[in-house]
């Protein structure tokens, strides 16, 4: 889909070519094969399901691997969605727009055009579409930092708006409903290196979002002269060490060996007060009947973040449960967020042998159980390759587990 017609927008006026197209009309796979980047001309690599589109239409020249700068991420372009919203108010977004093309009224005038958007193809509903170069990697130090996502403050309605002035960052805000639960992290976060890295950057549109232990920064337009690319991916590196080195203070770390506190809601009878989250209170008593028939004992998954803050599976765990395997070995059953409120991911994690020569890099796909591997120095974890229903503990789970430890030299 493209075209004039195609519904659209650019940040800036040398980006409505792209805007229009949809798409950008070049590859970077010769910049991706000089650096030593695994590349897709379209879609995105696996592991970062939680915070891409949820259709590989929508990005292109997806490089992963060591970026320049030393971070192990992500370089792509991708079209940005941006919600049109009922009647003739416009894009939810502020600040300027070149070409717009979107439907301007909704058939419903009352109704609420998201609930009236398909979900099952790409480019439906009323939106627009904008071309931007996006970076991300994966921070697990960051799994416990909630959704914190600093933007240009002109791009955000001032009624709720989160100002970062207070923080060191001028002209910058967090996107309404983030909360600054921790204005300490705040100030580590936008007096340091990523706060000047906004304040720098000479783009027409910039964010950086902290979003489940994803870390990524976004520009305007599909950047494609080798040196721009070098440098924002230099500066994202910068960014990502530097929130690593903010969230320190959360770190708690402990042997693998060594049991955690139980969560706050192990107890049936007696729910905690302040800890409803309604993308795990929900399911507190699936966990509780899981970790019985298993004979496994709950923990806290807070606790789980900060005993292992480098444990390198995908975004924040929701329920995490330890047990022994048959050769006596400690081990952890951990389920993280995936993309949907439905969707879980199963995991597990051991503690690493000295001398163990498993990847430690980026994860690797371990074919005949379908679980990804990958150690951090201190534990070894794999995980499934695709979600399951939360709640829910697949049959083979186990089996799988045990095969894959195996294969790993951990069993």
């Amino acid at each position: 889909m493209s075209g004039a017609r195609f519904k659209h927008a650019a940040f800036a006026p040398e980006d409505v070519e792209d805007a229009r197209r949809g798409r950008p009309d070049f590859e970077l796979r010769s910049y991706a094969t000089a650096r030593g980047l695994d590349f897709r001309s379209t879609g995105a690599p696996p592991n970062f399901e939680t915070v891409i589109p949820e259709w590989p239409d929508y990005v292109f020249n997806s490089m992963l691997g060591v970026l320049p700068g030393g971070a192990v991420g992500v370089l792509e372009h991708e079209l940005m969605e941006v919600e049109v919203t009922t009647g003739k108010a416009g894009p939810r977004i502020g600040g300027k727009l070149f070409d717009q093309v979107y439907t301007k009224k909704d058939p419903f005038i009352f109704q609420p055009s998201f609930w009236k958007r398909p979900k099952d193809e790409p480019f439906g509903g009323n939106a627009i579409w904008i071309p931007t170069t996006r970076l991300m990697a994966s921070v697990p130090e960051a799994a416990l930092v909630p959704r914190t996502m600093a933007v240009q403050s002109d791009r955000l309605t001032a009624i709720g708006r989160y100002d970062l002035d207070r923080h060191g960052l001028d002209g910058f805000g967090l996107q309404y409903g983030d909360e600054p639960e921790d204005e300490a992290l705040l100030d580590r976060l936008f007096a340091g290196p990523p706060g000047r890295f906004l304040a720098a950057a000479q783009y027409a549109y910039v964010d950086l979002d902290l979003d489940g232990a994803i870390v990524a920064v976004r520009c305007n337009g599909f950047l494609r002269e080798e040196a721009a690319l070098d440098e924002i991916a230099t500066e994202f590196s910068e960014v990502v060490a530097a929130v690593r080195e903010a969230c320190a203070p959360y770190f708690d770390p402990r042997p693998f060996e060594q049991p955690l506190p139980e969560p706050p809601w192990v107890d049936r009878e007696h729910p905690p007060s302040g800890e409803l989250d309604l993308r795990s209170s929900p399911w507190w008593e699936a966990w509780r009947q899981t970790a019985a028939q298993l004979g496994m004992r709950l923990e806290d998954p807070k606790a789980y973040h900060r005993a292992y803050p480098s444990n390198p599976v995908p975004s924040a765990a929701v329920a995490v449960m330890r047990g022994t395997a048959p050769d006596g070995r400690t081990y952890r059953l951990a389920f993280h967020r995936a993309r949907g409120p439905h969707d879980i991911r199963a995991a597990a994690v051991f503690g690493e042998d000295a001398g163990w020569s498993g990847p430690k890099t980026k994860p690797e796909l371990v074919p005949e159980t379908g679980m990804w591997l990958q150690g951090d120095g201190t534990v070894v974890a794999c995980w499934d390759a695709t979600p399951g229903p939360v709640g829910v503990v697949a049959p083979d789970l186990l089996e799988r587990v045990r095969a894959t430890a195996v294969q790993a030299g951990l069993a």
